[in-house]
């Protein structure tokens, strides 16, 4: 009996080895097609396993999984995304922080001029209060 159950836990191990390893590729494949849809840089091509849950659903009992992977929008900036899976099926994709700030180009029509808002122009003197520059500045000056 005990040559049985210890056949039953490696195949239990194996199996569930190859279900996390399926699970990985899928998570992998969806966060590749998202960043490229979007335009956006999947860095080290991969993700990584962050959260494991077991959750009961209609078809029975499935494995809940959270992957994060890094990703780059063209800029020096490293963002986190996730990719949760229930079963084999994407239940959320999630691109973290990010947003997409590209706006379109904003045509004008010859002629037109946008004025631009003018800050007023102050000469701070050495013995310039704090409240002629709008009340939370202070003018640094130097030691003596």
């Amino acid at each position: 009996m005990d040559t049985a159950l210890l056949v039953g836990l490696c195949v239990l191990a194996i199996w569930f080895w190859l279900d996390s390893a399926r699970a990985r590729e899928i998570a992998t494949e969806r966060a590749r097609i998202e960043c490229r849809r979007r335009g956006l840089l999947l860095l080290d091509d991969t993700v990584a396993l962050r959260r494991l849950r077991l959750r009961a659903t209609p078809q029975g009992l499935r494995f809940r999984r959270q992957f994060d992977f890094d990703f780059n929008d063209g800029t020096e900036a490293r963002y986190r995304g996730s990719v949760t899976l229930l079963g084999a099926q994407v239940a959320d994709f999630d691109l973290g922080g990010w947003r997409d700030l590209r706006v379109a180009p904003v045509s004008v029509a010859p002629g037109i001029e946008v004025p631009l808002p003018s800050l007023p122009k102050a000469t701070p003197s050495a013995d310039t209060s704090p409240s002629e520059y709008g009340g939370n500045v202070i003018p640094l000056r130097r030691r003596q």
